[in-house]
């Protein structure tokens, strides 16, 4: 093996049976050194450039030589970065087989290194330009943007145009700020502080006590170390709120930079996501991939509850799991729990149809607005159950009202969670009298208790395709949806049309969708379009079944669900006695 014993192994573990297990077994072949993560991350090393990196996946949150291919070592507490990894019980032949692929992977070269990071599309161009004089001088720099927008990312690489050391630290936690503080690492020329927001009161203080008038901090060795922090919200309005110090605040924010969402970026999407799949392909030994438009279409069309990071993810999945080296829309992995994307959605092109919503995309959308909003519903209702039972009647008008409002809001959530709970369709033929008798049942009360009148002909016996549990579940929350902001005395009028359609017929001069139904159409809008979340709840539930809603361009009064025969497909038989349907299902 004498070919390769000068090849440099580079152990950076915070176990010293790691570090010195690694030396035994590979001291014979390589040139071996071991670091702490800490040493590492301090620049306590040695200043050649390894071939190879054996580390804790704990360094992934960490600045890494560019083109140098790490094996990660599992350690039971931290998620393994992408990238090759050992078992946390690895085998002498496991690491070195380990090392030998890692030297045998083709690297790709740095793009531009770290600068690039500055520039679009991984920041919008008016972001660009401050981070552009950020990297060419010491001001105080604060980034502030939702989870996973790349804030922490951004900082290391301005504070790579500075060079020396980044320490990086949390402002929930008040040892290591407390630490950084009293005495920074020899070398370090920048802190950055993340969640600036979540630092304690008297750190506060202690920050404010520290910082020089320009906002910078001196080391012991007097040489200057720039400040960079980070939060997830505007501290201008803690400040207005007398929730952080004025004085803390523009000594802070010298340089602001704010993030925008991934999910606001959409005209960037396209291009972020082709250099980040390129440099994921490089790091994970892939050749160069190529997104297909209906790919980068599946891409935009995704709200991104994770941002960039997420992106990052999923197209890291997608890559690794690609059957080649083209990533189509179906290659897509969005869920990395299952595993697959989920079907692309065809959208519906002609007449006036409303384009339907991806499943896959809904469901999250909606288990996201249901679970971040149950609990403190919960807490919110018990406190009116208590101010109920207090002696003032204001009192307990307030809390009737906000029990009327709070269960108001449960009932939505409820329905949102049984959304999700949807299954994959069970077809079956469906008597539409039944459908109507489901959608009588679950709307009526609703509809009656604001005064609203449901009205309905007598529908013929024709039998429809479809999962009969799904199909009464998504007609309640359409009629329910196109009936919510009508006035009292109105009438919604059910009927039916040939060959199996049921029609929704609201008031003269109603138009519940509004701007949203100018957009469908394609007509010019004054606003966003944004489809009513009950229309696209039943719309997507209906398109899974085969169905569909429509609207007739010249009379937005008039909707109308156009369900698929039960003719049509000879595997399905009218069972007799089947009109028992229920909208809802178990829960």
């Amino acid at each position: 093996m004498t070919g390769v014993a000068l090849h440099r192994v580079l152990v950076v573990h915070d176990s010293p049976a790691v570090r010195e297990t690694v030396g035994i077994l590979l001291g014979g072949d390589y040139e071996v050194q071991a670091a702490s993560v800490a040493d590492y991350v301090s620049g306590l090393t040695n200043g050649d450039v390894p071939q190879v990196i054996i580390a804790a996946p704990v360094l992934g949150r960490h600045p890494l030589p560019d083109g140098v291919p790490v094996v990660w070592v599992d350690d039971g507490h931290h998620p393994l970065p992408f990238g090759p990894s050992l078992r946390r019980q690895f085998s002498p032949g496991d690491l070195r087989r380990g090392v030998r692929a890692a030297l045998d992977r083709p690297t790709a070269a740095p793009a531009a290194g770290p600068a690039r990071r500055l520039a679009p599309p991984f920041v919008p161009a008016e972001a660009a330009r401050v981070l552009a004089e950020a990297a060419r001088n010491a001001l105080p720099l604060h980034l502030v943007g939702e989870a996973g927008v790349g804030k922490r990312a951004l900082a290391r690489a301005v504070h790579a145009q500075r060079g020396g050391n980044l320490l990086v630290v949390d402002g929930g936690d008040a040892g290591a700020v407390e630490a950084a503080l009293s005495a920074l690492p020899v070398g370090t020329t920048s802190l950055a502080i993340d969640h600036v927001e979540a630092l304690a009161p008297a750190l506060r203080q202690r920050l404010l006590a520290t910082l020089h008038p320009s906002g910078s901090l001196h080391a012991a060795d007097g040489s200057v170390v720039r400040v960079i922090s980070t939060a997830t919200a505007d501290l201008e309005d803690a400040v207005e709120r007398g929730e952080f110090p004025p004085e803390l605040f523009y000594r802070l924010t010298v340089l602001t930079v704010r993030l925008p969402p991934l999910r606001e970026r959409a005209a960037d999407l396209a291009p972020l996501a082709c250099q980040l799949a390129a440099d994921l392909a490089a790091v994970l030994g892939r050749p160069p991939v190529a997104l297909t438009e209906a790919a980068l279409e599946r891409l935009r069309n995704y709200l991104w509850f994770g941002n960039v990071a997420e992106l990052e993810a999923v197209l890291a999945r997608s890559i690794a799991l690609a059957p080649g080296s083209t990533i189509d829309a179906g290659d897509v992995l969005f869920d990395g729990a299952r595993l697959h994307g989920g079907r692309p959605v065809t959208e519906v092109k002609d007449g006036g149809e409303l384009r339907s919503m991806g499943a896959q995309q809904l469901d999250l959308v909606i288990h996201e607005l249901a679970h971040e909003f149950k609990n403190p519903l919960v807490a919110l209702k018990t406190f009116a159950h208590h101010v109920q039972h207090q002696p003032s009647g204001g009192d307990e008008q307030v809390a009737r009202l906000t029990n009327e409002a709070v269960e108001r809001i449960d009932q939505t959530l409820e329905n949102l969670l049984e959304f999700t709970r949807l299954d994959t369709p069970t077809p079956q033929a469906v008597p539409l009298p039944a459908l109507l008798d489901a959608v009588r049942d679950e709307c009526i009360p609703v509809l009656s208790a604001r005064g609203v009148w449901l009205e309905h002909d007598v529908i013929p016996v024709v039998a429809v395709s479809g999962d009969p549990q799904q199909l009464a579940y998504a007609l309640a929350n359409l009629v329910r949806s196109l009936a919510r902001d009508l006035a009292p005395q109105s009438v919604v009028h059910l009927g039916f049309a040939t060959p199996a359609c049921l029609t929704v017929r609201l008031p003269s001069g109603a138009d519940p969708l509004g701007n949203h139904l100018a957009a469908v159409l394609g007509r010019e809008s004054g606003s966003a379009p944004a489809t009513p979340l009950g229309v696209a709840i039943a719309n997507a539930v209906l398109v899974r079944n085969g169905a569909r809603v429509a609207i007739d361009p010249e009379n937005p009064t008039l909707v109308v669900v156009r369900f698929r025969a039960a003719a049509d497909d000879p595997r399905l038989s009218l069972t007799n006695g089947s009109h028992g349907l229920s909208p809802r299902i178990g829960g």
